[in-house]
Order: C-alpha cells, then sequence, then structure tokens
C-alpha cells in the first residue's frame, strides 16, 4: 500500500485502463475497491488510454465490468483525441488510406472518403492491426505491407494508437499499431501520434482536467508510454508491474520484482515515482 499521505499529494489520477484495471478480458483483484475507496478520498479517477475507440464506446466497455459514474470522473482515449482533431478540420486533406481493420472513428467521420490506392490518398491513418488474418502476426505483416505503399505515396500516418505491444488474459504478447509506425518512421515517413508517450494526449488531458501538473498522479503498466510520457511532463507516476512487463519482471500477478526502480533507471534511463504490483496496492 502507498502511504495515505503520498495520495494525499495529488487531486487528479490519470488511469491507464489495459494491463492496470483490466486485462481486456476481466479486472484484476480488487481493482473495483480500489476505485471505490479512491472515490472515497475525493481522487478524481481519469481514464487515460491509447485505446483507438471513441470515448462512449470505453465507457460502455467500462459499464460491462460494472465500472460506472461517480467511480471515474472522465475518459480521455487516443481514439477521441484522433475523431476530434479531424471533424474538427481538414488538415491533412480528405482522402484517406487505412492501413487496418474498420473503426468507428472513422465510420464517425463525415466528409472524409477512403481511397485504396495510395497515390490517391491525402493521408494514411492506421487505427488498429487488420483482423481478417488468422493471427497477431499475419495482421502486422500485411499491415507492413499497406505502410510500404502509403510510404512509396509519400504520405502522413496518422496514428491512434501508439502502443508497440499489448497482452492478453492468457499472458500472451502481440503486436499493437506502434510497431507499424516504428518502421514508418525508420523508412522516412512521417507520422502523428495521438496518444501516450506524446504531447499532444497529456496537453489534451491537462485542458480538459484543469489543474497543476503538481497535483496529477499518472498510473500504468508501460514504461515506454505511461512512464516516458508522465516523466516528459513532469507528472508524478505509478508503475503498475503486473501487466505488460510481468514477463520482464518474470512474476506472477500480485508479485513484487525485486529491484525494480534501479534496474528500470538503469535500462530505461527513467523510472516512475512508485512502484507496485497491481493497482489495489495504492489502498490496500
Amino acid at each position: 500500500m502507498i502511504e495515505k499521505k503520498i495520495l494525499d499529494k495529488y487531486d487528479v489520477i490519470l488511469m491507464d485502463l489495459w494491463g492496470v484495471v483490466f486485462d481486456g478480458n476481466e479486472l484484476y483483484p480488487q481493482v473495483y475497491e480500489t476505485l471505490e475507496k479512491l472515490y472515497e478520498r475525493n481522487m478524481k479517477i481519469v481514464f487515460f488510454s491509447n485505446v483507438p475507440r471513441r470515448k462512449k464506446t470505453v465507457e460502455k466497455l467500462l459499464k460491462t465490468f460494472g465500472i460506472n459514474k461517480p467511480l471515474y470522473h472522465d475518459i480521455i482515449s487516443s481514439g477521441e483525441l484522433a475523431y476530434e482533431t479531424l471533424a474538427k478540420d481538414k488538415v491533412f486533406g480528405k482522402k484517406y488510406f487505412h492501413l487496418g481493420s474498420a473503426t468507428e472513428i472513422l465510420h464517425s467521420l463525415e466528409d472524409y472518403e477512403e481511397v485504396h490506392d495510395a497515390q490517391k490518398a491525402d493521408f494514411s491513418i492506421i487505427t488498429s492491426l487488420l483482423s481478417s488474418y488468422d493471427s497477431y502476426t499475419n495482421h502486422y505483416d500485411r499491415s507492413v505491407e499497406l505502410a510500404k505503399e502509403a510510404i512509396k505515396a509519400k504520405l502522413t500516418l496518422l496514428c491512434t494508437n501508439p502502443d508497440k505491444i499489448s497482452i492478453t488474459k492468457s499472458g500472451v504478447i502481440v503486436y499493437c499499431p506502434g510497431m507499424v509506425t516504428e518502421l514508418y518512421e525508420k523508412w522516412g515517413g512521417e507520422v502523428v501520434h495521438f496518444g501516450k508517450p506524446h504531447k499532444i494526449i497529456y496537453e489534451y488531458a491537462m485542458r480538459k482536467i484543469r489543474v497543476k501538473t503538481s497535483k496529477v498522479l499518472a498510473i500504468g503498466d508501460s514504461i515506454t508510454n505511461d512512464i516516458a510520457g508522465a516523466c516528459n511532463m513532469n507528472i508524478a507516476s505509478v508503475l503498475v508491474c503486473s501487466g505488460i512487463h510481468r514477463h520482464d519482471f518474470e512474476i506472477e500477478i500480485g508479485e513484487m520484482p525485486k529491484g525494480v526502480l534501479q534496474n528500470l533507471k538503469k535500462k530505461y534511463s527513467i523510472s516512475p515515482n512508485y512502484v507496485v504490483s497491481l493497482l489495489r496496492d495504492l489502498v490496500f
């Protein structure tokens, strides 16, 4: 448990979802009870995710887990930020070349047209990996092939989910759009990222919550996204070890790795302010 006086320093928690609240299928142990205790302490919980979906969709997903307001204050997703940016103006053009499967973001937008020839597009966008293949590796391979077409057409690539990997309930690591955009940039392409660890989504969040960064605590399970992004914004952070990195730490869910802060500092040159195994360790 983190000392109460530490939590009392903050007014708002930017809380990641996958790897912190749930694994995509079920809640981690005592998550609901933890959210209740944080609410009793008047902490404003803002779910802060790289999910390439609209806010209303994430809200519905949370309801399936029994998580409703007032347990949380707001939801900020990279998908909603991308949608709002594209809906506001046509700065990137109107014709897009899509590198993934169809998503609600694109379906929600008016005055945009999907084209299947990269040479006829104004920009490219990746909202997820292709889902019409038999394995995650094949999803990735097909998206990479489409990315090569976009590179030849010199298209700016918009990425609604900068995550490189995710973890399933069974512990299997799967690829995310960030793996494709990493290649895109190596090939000399321009990428606009809408999610963590990039400043655009933190600035968007700060406009929403309207508090000083010194009063914000970020909680996430990704060192390179959640923790790095918080550090770049001078926001205090908590790393949840039982999420995406639990294989790296060689632990089971609920265990705490030894010497984690020192090892993270040595490997990544960054480290969180606090470390827990599970979200529940904040209050239990």
